[in-house]
């Protein structure tokens, strides 16, 4: 089984383990390039390393939402979000961002959890080297934040 489709497996995972109806009502991706607005909610944190820990600079990190529930086989499921950042020297990376409209919609379809999937891709573009993980965070009730920790995920092949 690719990477890629192991990726995509862990993010469907995810949500079915959290109960997730991933239901959006034609909701459209937002794709975004993540300026690290200082006054914006942080996401996620974390680092990501090679095989031997390592840190990886210059690397592209995606943050994506996808509607699995939604998905066929063979297919991607459709995306609702997508983000991207670059590692700095030390392998590390932040996204901060305030909760576009259409993803917190997109939450309440899922009791305002939100499931999401991280790729890693180092310069080298090897596909052996890539690193992926998923984590879920729950949406606060009021403004754009999240109401739980911040994870810190360290990415590995």
């Amino acid at each position: 089984m690719s990477r890629p489709i192991v990726a995509l497996a862990l993010v469907a995972a995810l949500a079915g383990a959290c109960g997730a109806d991933l239901a959006p009502s034609a909701v459209p991706a937002s794709p975004s390039k993540v300026a690290d607005d200082p006054t914006a909610p942080v996401v996620v944190t974390g680092r990501f390393v090679d095989r031997t820990g390592i840190p990886v600079p210059n690397a592209s990190v995606t943050l994506e939402v996808m509607a699995v529930a939604h998905g066929h086989i063979g297919q991607a499921p459709p995306m609702v979000f997508s983000a991207e950042t670059r590692t700095g020297l030390d392998g590390s990376f932040r996204f901060r961002f305030v909760i576009p409209a259409d993803l917190r919609l997109f939450a309440k379809a899922n009791s305002d959890y939100v499931n999401f999937g991280l790729t890693a891709m180092p310069t080298t573009q090897d596909p052996a080297e890539m690193g992926f993980s998923g984590f879920s965070r729950h949406l606060a009730a009021a403004g754009s934040a999240f109401d739980d920790e911040t994870p810190t995920i360290v990415l590995r092949p």
